[in-house]
């Protein structure tokens, strides 16, 4: 019934995030209205993950005329759950107008916005010496990943980390996955799967400890030049307005940022 609701819905908003909207179903955080004759009208998943911070999974409305009156019930039940759990942030990372008008009236805010940047190479990408003798570049294993997780964990704010059942997710569907080492720990990874047109770099982190170091440039370029090598000619990334770090980067490797912008709007539960 819920399959039925997210592909057949009149309205429908799924976090562009790694795990499939199905498996949120059982979730404490997950609700649905559903008719007296037992199908599902619409459904709402918030998970709060990492701790205090909650972003929108899953909003689906059978009936576009109904889903204002639907939203009105599912968010009732959610933010007795969030006052529950609180503090909290609720996000949601806009995808259509719809949902903006939907929230902006619900007291959400516009706190940032999700770009979209491009890069075709005509050429083989330049590739600069290591910033560091001691830094290796390898491909990521299974086995890196609690690690990259906590990597993860503190070099983003708490909206932005990806939980370690998230980067599973991503790593599985990676095409070229990487790790920088130095001194034995991780100080860098990247993870990168197939797009529409070529690859799109799916997350990329640095250490605190690391940045403004040319870590960074030292795995982007690599996976250029992967790329490259296999006939990818087209990359994309998307990344914080706010991020000023990241898009100095990847506007210095030649990206440049198209009209995909995605506003990212937080309500706080406090």
């Amino acid at each position: 019934a819920l399959a039925a609701l997210l592909h057949f819905g009149g309205r429908s908003h799924r976090h562009l995030g790694w795990q499939p909207a199905i498996n949120y179903l059982g979730q404490e955080a997950f609700w649905v209205v559903s008719r007296p004759d037992g199908l599902l009208e619409a459904a709402l998943a918030a998970p709060i993950e990492p701790p205090g911070v909650a972003w929108l999974r899953i909003l689906t409305c059978m009936e576009k005329t109904r889903c204002t009156a639907d939203w009105k019930i599912l968010w009732q039940q959610a933010q007795s759950y969030f006052q529950r759990h609180k503090p909290v942030e609720v996000a949601a990372l806009v995808l259509n107008r719809w949902l903006r008008a939907l929230l902006l009236e619900s007291g959400f805010q516009l706190v940032d916005e999700v770009v979209n940047l491009e890069l075709h190479l005509t050429a083989s990408p330049a590739l600069d010496a290591p910033p560091q003798p001691d830094l290796l570049i390898r491909t990521m294993q299974p086995e890196d990943l609690a690690a990259v997780a906590a990597l993860d964990a503190a070099a983003f704010p708490p909206l932005w980390q990806n939980p370690l059942h998230d980067l599973r997710a991503a790593y599985r569907q990676s095409v070229y996955a990487t790790v920088v080492e130095q001194d034995d720990r991780l100080v860098g990874y990247q993870l990168s799967s197939h797009a529409v047109r070529g690859m799109h770099i799916s997350r990329l982190a640095v250490a605190p400890e690391a940045q403004h170091r040319g870590v960074g440039r030292f795995l982007s370029q690599d996976l250029l030049a992967y790329g490259y090598r296999r006939g990818v000619r087209d990359f994309s990334v998307n990344t914080q307005r706010s991020n000023q770090v990241s898009l100095n980067l990847y506007r210095r490797l030649g990206f440049e940022t198209n009209d995909d912008v995605f506003p990212v709007l937080v309500y706080r539960v406090a």
